[in-house]
């Protein structure tokens, strides 16, 4: 049976809420605790919603109050030691400082976040970085999704991408601290295998934007490490690019699952499929970064590809990349009009279309037809484009490029 997957959902809330709250606490119109309970109902609901719609690996830690590389430094026990308290700890004040500024500190410097235009508050590392295991937001997320009775999938940023999307205070190669930061990682896996986790999804996606051969040794010699240290089901988890020159690596690594970006590295599933050595192959055949519907039929034949090759027991559903980039649902949007909304395709619209894709193998076609032919209707409907373009707009277009003024 073929099984569905998420990378990561929106966990802003509607209109980044969540971002909101944070900003009223700054500035001392609510206290702590209101902000801990709305980050909890974000996360409840998040995870209701993917677990109504079926999906059989739910994401836990892709929820944060900033940003993940900031709870992974927390996490690390490497966060700057000008921002703990005067009793050495990290509070949540101290935490909020480290990308909003306050307590007498300046922000920590920002960082353009790999293959996208999104700015992030990046994490500062030294050349005598230390790291420890010290945080639990990750273990505590997972027992907190387990406590509604739903099983997990923990997600975490691996440990590449961490070092090479961090700044730097002194002049280093942040893959020299690779070996320091592997022990940490390994603990982390080791307890949440105690706790109870099956899957593990580890996200490599700043990888794909340093292609060489320094990089691929690092990632041949982490995962080796990690899948020796730890039996655990990894999923290592590339996205928004290929594998390019890592490629040949990554498939012999001893992981147990591949996460496959359908949507901008189809052109190596070939390679994959032929050197794929066992492996689950979660393939993310729905965009995440999209708003516009997905066409069913168009990615269920590269799902239906797959499956003839290695069977529906090996591969995954899922989109491309994490879900946090689109707004949570479309169901929100109250004004919108409804030719136009007919086009639009939120997270969890997306999640309904990857099910609908498992269903439709799984059971037969016959058991989504309506939902194959009405999506099948607004394809062909949209091949028009009429609905899609504005011609002031494509004339205005035509004018940047013709001079490349405003």
């Amino acid at each position: 049976m073929i099984t569905t997957s998420n990378l990561g959902f929106p966990y802003l809330g509607d209109n980044q809420a969540l971002r909101h709250k944070v900003k009223e606490y700054l500035k001392g119109d609510i206290d702590q605790s209101e902000v801990f309970q709305f980050g909890a109902e974000i996360k409840k609901r998040n995870w209701s919603i993917q677990q109504e719609i079926g999906i059989d690996y739910i994401p836990s830690n892709d929820f944060s109050y900033l940003n993940r590389l900031l709870d992974l430094s927390v996490l690390l026990g490497a966060v700057p030691e000008r921002f703990l308290n005067s009793e050495g700890q990290l509070d949540f004040d101290h935490f909020l400082a480290m990308q909003y500024g306050g307590n007498n500190l300046a922000p920590l410097g920002k960082k353009t976040w790999v293959n996208t235009k999104y700015q992030y508050t990046a994490p500062e590392i030294k050349k005598d970085q230390v790291f420890s295991l010290s945080g639990t937001k990750v273990f505590d997320d997972y027992l907190e999704a387990k406590s509604f009775g739903i099983q997990t999938k923990p997600v975490l940023l691996g440990p590449l991408t961490y070092l090479l999307s961090s700044v730097k205070q002194d002049d280093f190669a942040p893959l020299s601290l690779l070996d320091g930061i592997l022990p940490a990682y390994a603990e982390m896996l080791a307890r949440l295998k105690e706790l109870g986790a099956d899957w593990v999804q580890i996200d490599e996606p700043a990888i794909t934007a340093h292609q060489s051969h320094d990089v691929t040794e690092a990632i041949d010699r982490a995962y080796k490490f990690l899948s020796k240290e730890v039996d655990i089901n990894i999923m290592l988890t590339v996205f928004l690019s290929g594998l390019k020159s890592h490629l040949k690596t990554v498939c012999v690594l001893p992981v147990r699952g591949l996460h496959v970006d359908m949507i901008h590295a189809s052109d190596e599933l070939t390679y994959i499929l032929d050197n794929d050595h066992g492996k689950i192959l979660s393939l993310g055949v729905v965009d995440g970064q999209s708003v516009l519907k997905t066409d069913i039929a168009k990615q269920l034949k590269i799902v239906e590809r797959v499956t003839k090759n290695i069977g529906l027991r090996r591969v995954i559903i899922a989109p491309n990349c994490s879900l946090s980039y689109l707004p949570a649902d479309l169901e929100d949007e109250k004004n919108l009009d409804e030719n136009v909304r007919e086009l639009f395709s939120y997270a969890r619209q997306k999640l309904k279309d990857i099910k609908i894709m498992a269903d439709a193998l799984n059971v037969g076609k016959h058991a989504v037809f309506e939902a194959l032919k009405k999506n099948e209707d607004l394809m062909k409907d949209i091949a028009d484009r009429d609905r899609l373009t504005d011609s002031r707009v494509q004339s205005h277009l035509k004018r940047i490029q013709d001079t490349g003024e405003y």
